[in-house]
């Protein structure tokens, strides 16, 4: 059958070849209108009840997306007229910004729910509440310098500000705000760094972080990337040049990668498909691949035309000996992608669709495109063919010797170095953990721009990590309901109490504050009300006070339920099931009203929900990929030992390349679950080959150890260029601004070395110690 298919595509190589290159042309011109990824990377797990509940919150209080900015001064302290105009006048830009929360604009120079509280006697004898705006302080202390001493010492004995949004060296202070759309990303990070721009000076260093502002950086990289493939492009390059030395070797792979990427971005744009932040990484795995399978054929191609003497002849012969291989080989990267589709993330599922698509695309290219193609280039000359030959001679030696001692007594050794590196492998396997490792965002380097920010926002004030616990009364005014107000104080202050907690807020505080004011502001009376009656007053009093617009963020409108806002040092995997282990346990404990506190809300939250599908996702995901493996193992070569011994190569070079993770703290996070999946699904290439080509050796009447160095000099040859593509594709990922992509490239180059290692090493030793039946075996290839 395989004869039969393998005839027909190199007879019809002219029609084949003329068809690709005009759809080639069409989606070429597609490609060149194509643009890098413009809209915010949508990582939360879709249904998860943490970014339910994390959406409601932000419908009903404002939630939004926060954005914190530092302003640090280099000599003196932040009070002074000119630090506090910069704060004065970046807070006044804020507010008038498209989509901004105006009542959660917060900073001790700008209008907000933070106010300074006081009473006086009115003409009639009557005590009065007055709600003062930090705006208005601050623009008396610019108009006014006599007033800088009052303005200091309001603020230094106000412990919901000082220490919070003043750091205590009053050095530093912040200026938060919340926007209600975070895919309004690039004007806010692009507006926000101008506003900041014409603030800056020598005494004074400004600090943005948050969501939105981590999105805005990683755009603002992603525009490299075209850089890092064109090195990704030249490396190849290199090796083809390394591997064959002739231009049949660089043309034709090239050409073939060319056609599968430009048939990639072409159509992708005509279909209205969007890249991202995952996708835009897709065309340096199939150019990768695209080279790897052409490295195959061609290896392949030159062995036959060294037998028949005649290109077409080669050609159809390469295609029939390794369209079975290929094609299951090929079925099986994209199983690996496939697989990734079940995992909830849109991110992730939008990788799979682009890569799944790509994976088709090298489908036709390697099994029919290739093989017409390079039917028509002219027939190799003897000047090429001594190259080919010069280079094979210095493979074949090391290959044909490692042959022989997979086949001897050195399998033993092989076996007993894959057990110990087996051990060594699970202790780092213990290592590693579900979330991420690193104290600042899992997206950049901790020396970049944004880690430095979000460091010292994190460091002294409040931190860009909301962690948000509903509040859930169920009736009008039940927030005023003194087990209630207990139960909120008393956690809120259990879990400020933790080390990663760098603040919070809540309406217990605004009664505190206002029971406070109406003594004087005597200290002594920063106490909460002991009744109903008196809880709903002061409510009742911030709230016309201040407008709907400040006391959203603490209550809604008929106070029946409300946030407690807690801000966390960072998002690490740790501290994330610490806190809400923490906070579940204290809840079980020691709650007393009969009302729900609902966690968990906020980018903790989401972060939380990301990790619950990790957990649960990435282990169906290896099973699924396994058994795809095992399946095609089982129908390529009518055996489950051939499915078993692929499977124990794979399954090392997988756990080798988590005990990576583990050794250097990367954490199992959104961004690095593709590699176990990938790892599997793309590596398995090479173990397919390597059986393959033993298989025919042994059906052209090799026996033994012959058998084996033929095959190592053969199919071993062409596995360590492939393996070698492969790598040089990924690994200039290594280069990018950008964490992640570096972590998955870096992640990607171990489980391909890992699996070319075991597929040139174990498998042969594997095969030679179990000596299975399917080797000598009629059935399988020829199907």
């Amino acid at each position: 059958m395989v004869d039969i298919f393998a005839r027909f595509i190199i007879k019809f190589r002219w029609p084949i070849c003329i068809i690709v290159l005009l759809i080639t042309a069409f989606l070429t011109y597609e490609a060149t209108r194509i643009s890098l990824p413009e809209e915010l990377a949508n990582i939360a797990p879709k249904g998860h009840p943490n970014v339910q509940l994390t959406g409601f919150l932000n419908e009903v209080f404002g939630v939004g997306t926060l954005v914190e900015i530092g302003v640090e001064v280099k000599e003196g302290t932040i009070f002074n007229k000119e630090t506090i105009g910069k704060m004065h006048r970046i807070g006044e830009k804020i507010y008038d910004m498209r989509g901004v929360i105006r009542g959660q604009v917060v900073s001790i120079a700008s209008h907000s729910g933070v106010k300074n509280l006081r009473t006086y006697t009115d003409d009639m004898g009557l005590s009065v509440l007055d709600s003062q705006s930090f705006r208005d302080l601050a623009k008396r202390v610019i108009t006014e310098p006599d007033f800088m001493p009052v303005y200091r010492q309001t603020i230094l004995n106000n412990e919901a500000i000082y220490g919070k949004l003043v750091s205590w060296d009053q050095k530093s202070a912040v200026i938060m705000g919340r926007f209600w759309d975070e895919s309004e990303f690039k004007y806010i990070f692009q507006t926000l760094r101008k506003i900041l721009k014409e603030e800056e000076d020598a005494n004074h260093k400004f600090y943005l972080a948050g969501r939105v502002i981590e999105m805005g950086y990683l755009h603002l990289y992603m525009k490299r990337i075209m850089i890092l493939f064109g090195v990704a492009t030249l490396a190849i390059i290199l090796m083809l040049w390394v591997a064959f030395g002739t231009w049949r070797g660089i043309f034709m792979p090239m050409w073939a990668a060319f056609v599968a990427v430009s048939w990639g971005f072409g159509s992708e744009h005509f279909l209205g498909w969007k890249m991202d932040i995952m996708t835009i990484i897709i065309p340096f795995m199939i150019m990768a691949m695209e080279v790897s399978h052409c490295v195959q054929i061609l290896n392949r191609f030159y062995e036959e035309y060294e037998k028949w003497g005649d290109n077409k002849k080669a050609a159809e012969e390469t295609l029939a000996h390794l369209v079975i291989p290929g094609a299951a080989s090929i079925v099986t990267d994209g199983a690996g992608f496939a697989t990734m589709f079940l995992i909830p993330f849109k991110l992730l599922q939008q990788m799979a669709a682009s890569a799944t698509y790509g994976v088709i695309r090298i489908f036709f290219t390697t099994t029919i495109f290739i093989h017409a193609f390079i039917a028509i280039l002219p027939a190799p000359t003897e000047r090429e063919m001594a190259k080919i030959r010069r280079r094979n001679k210095i493979m074949y030696a090391i290959l044909g010797k490692v042959g022989s001692i997979t086949y001897g007594p050195g399998r033993l050794a092989i076996i007993a170095g894959a057990v110990v590196l087996l051990v060594i492998a699970t202790i780092g396997l213990s290592k590693v953990e579900v979330g991420d490792m690193q104290e600042g965002s899992p997206l950049f380097w901790a020396d970049s721009e944004y880690n430095q920010a979000e460091a010292l926002i994190n460091n002294n004030f409040f931190g860009v990590n909301p962690y948000v616990i509903h509040i859930k009364g169920g009736k009008a005014s039940a927030l005023a309901d003194p087990q209630l107000v207990r139960d909120v104080h008393n956690l809120k202050n259990h879990l400020e109490d933790r080390p990663d907690v760098r603040g919070s807020s809540a309406y217990t505080e605004v009664l505190k504050g206002i029971n406070m004011a109406f003594h004087d502001n005597d200290p002594r009376w920063y106490v909460l009300p002991n009744d109903y009656t008196t809880a709903w007053q002061f409510m009742d009093i911030f709230r016309t006070g201040g407008g709907p617009d400040d006391s959203k963020a603490f209550f809604e409108i008929d106070y029946s339920e409300g946030m407690l806002n807690l801000y966390v040092k960072d998002h690490r995997g740790r501290t994330i099931r610490d806190i809400i282990q923490d906070t579940d346990q204290y809840l079980k404990e020691n709650q007393q009203s009969k009302y729900e506190l609902r966690q968990a809300g906020g980018l903790i939250g989401i972060f939380a929900g990301i990790m619950d599908e990790i957990k649960k996702g990435q282990i169906d995901s290896l099973w699924q990929i396994s058994i795809v493996v095992f399946i095609f193992c089982l129908i390529t070569y009518r055996s489950a030992t051939a499915g078993v011994i692929i499977m124990i190569t794979l399954g090392l070079g997988t756990i080798i390349t988590f005990a990576t993770m583990g050794f250097q703290e990367i954490g199992l996070f959104i961004y690095t679950v593709p590699v176990a999946s990938l790892g599997m699904g793309l590596g398995v290439d090479y173990s397919l080959y390597v059986v393959s080509r033993l298989k025919e050796e042994y059906a052209a009447g090799r026996q033994g150890e012959e058998a084996y160095r033929q095959t190592l000099m053969h199919s071993g040859t062409a596995v360590f260029f492939t393996a070698l593509a492969m790598t040089i594709g990924v690994s200039t990922l290594l280069l990018s601004d950008i964490r992640f992509q570096a972590i998955l490239g870096g992640m990607l180059t171990v489980v391909f070395l890992a699996n070319m290692l075991g597929a040139i090493l174990l498998v042969p030793a594997l095969l030679a110690q179990l000596n299975p039946k399917f080797l000598t075996s009629q059935k399988g290839l020829n199907i």
